[in-house]
């Protein structure tokens, strides 16, 4: 799960626009290596992104990317 994670985070910085808070809850939550900490950063970190590329439809490829269908 952590690789995973990690490849989010790469994926997150490099795609959406998340200010440095939100992509060091991402860091941060990786780091501790707890299952549920990711998972919930995870899913806060979908709900940001929905806000900030809901325009330009690169929510549901963020989604895909997660590889968590239910968005």
């Amino acid at each position: 799960m952590k690789q995973d994670a990690e490849s989010i985070i790469e994926f997150a910085d490099s795609n959406i626009n998340f200010d440095k808070a939100q992509m060091q809850a991402l860091y941060t939550a990786v780091g501790s290596g707890d299952e549920q900490t990711i998972t919930t950063a995870i899913l806060e970190a979908k709900q940001s992104a929905l806000k900030l590329v809901a325009e330009e439809g690169g929510y549901k490829e963020f989604c895909n990317y997660l590889k968590y269908k239910k968005c």
